[in-house]
């Protein structure tokens, strides 16, 4: 077997969304924890092989380092995709993760002209219409600078929805659009070196777009999870079902340093259905005995959540600390049981995930939507086999924890 789909994601949440929208294609992968050219290449034999990375969370002259090697021995693989995993609500600015920027690196580590850009995924709710983006916040579609937690975001708030004057804030080369009406015309994408956005509405326009970067010179393209899919509608086979989430028998821990509405949401539902739930405090920052005992005793009971949203200061600056507390509370709580553990957050889930010092996770399970439940490969280290849910800020319904402890409400992924 050839390898189908390479990909980088800019953040470890959107490298497991990536996962699944392959495998409800049909194509199955693995993706590798650490950029490591050397993995990359013992897994060249996979229908998907992706490389979970932190370059949304990096100051773009330190993206560089981080993307280039992944690019490039993704690249070597030969796959008909290569993609840069991009948020859905385009998380990035000029100076934090830039989109722009990836864009210069794909082109160099892959020689072509053209970069196509899709970030709308509809049935996660996020839409481009005549490259403009909108996203969806419990139940109001929004424009993406007036969303209220987008426009409000901590590290990279937007201001612009036109994907074209927000993406040419962050590179030098032209950027441009390819509306959803010329779908029905198959108007080929541009050669000439720049980005081109493109719309999306419906799986309609998904597919159609897919086509159209799979007819196109080039390899290396920019999305999101609807990219992924994109892609997949036309590589895959017939849809695939994955195994169902069942009750988490040794409980469920919520270790969350995300700041977003939906996660509050989510903590609160726990909270309201019986579940104790902790914030941490300055205190814990220096020294984290007592927030690990509280959880250790919780844990016995079957769930407990420990959560940052109520600590003062720069959230960014936390993040280095709360990873740190959060990887050495499941690690500690593992010695005792072996709860299945969600952690909410983009950047937390990428940063616990490096200090975790796995080398890759493959889907086990499916919860509800585009949520799935990842098994850690750690041979010989404390988190080989480890259950996890890397849920980002605003993902998942309200009830998402209590799904997961119990089972979920669809058998399968199409």
């Amino acid at each position: 077997m050839t390898t189908s789909v390479g990909f980088y994601a800019d953040d470890f949440t959107g490298a497991t969304d990536a996962l699944f929208q392959l495998a409800r294609c049909g194509l199955r992968g693995v993706l590798l924890l650490r950029v490591d050219p050397a993995a990359v290449r013992e897994h060249g034999d996979r229908a998907v092989v992706g490389v979970a990375g932190i370059a949304r969370s990096l100051a773009t002259p330190d993206m560089r380092a981080e993307v280039m090697p992944a690019l490039t021995a993704l690249q070597d693989l030969r796959p008909r995709l290569l993609q840069y995993k991009a948020c859905s609500t385009a998380d990035s600015s000029p100076t934090i993760g830039s989109l722009g920027h990836a864009a210069e690196l794909g082109r160099e580590a892959t020689g072509q002209g053209d970069v196509p850009v899709l970030l709308a995924q509809p049935d996660f709710g996020r839409y481009t219409a005549f490259a403009t983006h909108f996203a969806v916040d419990r139940g109001e579609v929004y424009r993406l600078d007036r969303h209220p937690t987008m426009s409000s975001h901590p590290s990279t708030p937007v201001d612009e929805a036109d994907l074209r004057v927000f993406l040419a804030r962050q590179t030098r080369l032209p950027v441009r659009s390819m509306a959803f009406p010329s779908y029905a015309h198959r108007t080929p994408l541009p050669d000439a070196a720049g980005l081109t956005v493109l719309d999306a509405l419906t799986d309609e326009h998904l597919s159609a777009a897919g086509e159209l970067v799979l007819e196109s010179r080039g390899t290396f393209a920019i999305g999101s999870g609807g990219l992924s899919r994109a892609v997949g509608l036309h590589l895959g086979g017939p849809a695939a079902a994955l195994p169902l989430g069942g009750p988490a028998g040794d409980g469920v821990l919520v270790v969350s340093g995300s700041r977003s509405a939906q996660t509050g949401l989510q903590i609160e539902a726990a909270r309201a259905d019986g579940w104790p739930v902790r914030a941490l405090t300055v205190d814990d920052l220096t020294d984290a005995t007592a927030v690990t005992a509280w959880a250790r005793g919780h844990l016995h009971g079957g769930c407990a959540i420990v959560h940052s949203r109520d600590l003062p200061g720069d959230v960014v600056g936390l993040l280095p600390r709360l990873a740190e507390i959060f990887t050495g509370l499941v690690r500690t709580v593992r010695g005792d049981r072996d709860p299945t553990v969600i952690v909410c957050g983009g950047d937390t889930s990428s940063r616990m995930l490096r200090l975790m010092e796995a080398e890759s996770l493959e889907i086990d399970r499916h919860i509800t939507g585009n949520v799935v439940v990842s098994r850690l490969a750690a041979p010989g280290a404390w988190p080989d086999g480890l259950r996890i849910l890397l849920k980002g800020g605003q993902v998942g319904p309200v009830d998402l924890f209590i799904r997961t402890f119990t089972a979920p409400d669809r058998s399968e992924l199409a």
